[in-house]
């Protein structure tokens, strides 16, 4: 199965890269992979649905979760409220491919 950042450049590949949702020169340069879930429209002439970020306190702890609506996976992490938030999800997102999680099936009450 293709994981959320299977599609990421390796290395600044702007003729590979395609259209875009939105586009912030400052904010891609900053944060290629996260930009690149959240705004890529259209990669290597597929199209591609835009990933989201949630972040939220849970039991006192500031957390996020990336959802990669492409692949149905999400990426779950506890932040530290000391950092600046980009720059943690970047890194998480390059660095821990394999913490994606497949989405799970609603459960039947």
């Amino acid at each position: 199965m293709a994981g959320p950042t299977d599609f990421l450049p390796r290395k600044r590949d702007h003729e590979r890269l395609g259209e875009w949702h939105w586009k912030d020169e400052e904010f891609e340069l900053e944060y290629p992979a996260i930009y690149a879930l959240l705004a890529a429209a259209r990669m290597d002439g597929k199209w591609r649905v835009g990933a989201s970020v949630t972040i939220f306190c849970d039991g006192g702890e500031l957390k996020a979760v990336v959802s990669d609506r492409q692949t149905d996976q999400s990426l779950f992490l506890t932040l530290d409220a000391g950092k600046p938030v980009w720059e943690q999800l970047e890194g998480f997102v390059r660095n821990h491919p394999e913490d994606w999680r497949a989405k799970r099936e609603a459960s039947k009450r």
